[in-house]
């Protein structure tokens, strides 16, 4: 896999008034802070996105940042559909709801006003806050990212990049299951989406890191599944001592 050309130079300046910069935790914000500027990538982007996505996401590393939208403004946009959604269609209750309906009636009395609690909870920390869970989600996918492909050369925020653009494409693939969840069983929805998405992010990697089929499936389901538990195990401890603190 070939260096990025912003590697050697470091800065360069691609018009009369904007320079871009490797992506550091110093100069991060600073490149974000354009996130509401208009620009005419966002067809490209998406549609790259799935067609090549190794290549968009060099491009926008490297030394393109103006026919590819910003992936901040794009997760902004494409976040903000899908929890608007889910909300709409209540896609995350009746998921909650169909873990927990089956056991429920060999429940006491003590153990369903539990879970009455932990249902109020959950859409009060999780829900209410869907947009801001799904950023935090990513920055555990782009640790391990950056643990498997190492000898890559991003740096850690350069995986952040590479992972948000993965991840909002993602996102963009669970629209359609939200919107057809009053059809179809949504356990069984959220499960053809995960083998879809995880597809895609397979391939994603391999279009990214140029590895053979194989390796990118086992680091691709690693980086996935791996960033996904620490994603739930802490999201989990934090819902649990916000339940604790209300009893």
């Amino acid at each position: 896999m070939e260096p990025l050309k912003i590697w050697e130079v470091e800065e360069t300046v691609i018009t009369k008034e904007k320079k871009i910069r490797r992506f550091t935790f110093r100069n991060l914000l600073q490149s974000f802070l354009d996130i509401f500027e208009l620009d005419q990538g966002i067809v490209y982007t998406v549609i790259g996105l799935f067609k090549f996505p190794g290549k968009i996401i060099r491009e926008y590393l490297d030394m393109d940042r103006l026919t590819i939208t910003n992936p901040l403004r794009y997760f902004f946009f494409v976040v903000g559909l899908s929890a608007f959604l889910t909300i709409k269609y209540d896609f995350w209750i009746k998921q909650n709801m169909a873990l927990n309906g089956a056991e429920s009636a060999s429940l006491s009395q003590e153990q369903q006003a539990f879970n009455q609690q932990f249902s109020e909870v959950y859409q009060s920390v999780f829900i209410d806050y869907l947009s801001l869970w799904f950023a935090v989600a990513v920055f555990f996918v782009a640790f391990f990212s950056f643990l498997f492909y190492k000898k890559s050369g991003f740096t850690y925020w350069e995986q952040f990049i590479a992972n948000l653009f993965i991840f909002n494409q993602m996102t963009l693939i669970f629209i359609p299951f939200i919107l057809v969840s009053e059809l179809f069983d949504n356990m069984s929805l959220y499960l053809i989406y995960l083998l879809l998405g995880y597809i895609y992010a397979i391939w994603a990697y391999r279009d990214l890191f140029g590895q053979g089929w194989g390796i990118s499936i086992v680091k691709g389901l690693l980086v996935q599944i791996l960033g996904s538990i620490l994603f739930f195990g802490a999201f989990t401890i934090g819902l649990t001592l916000v339940l604790v603190s209300k009893m």
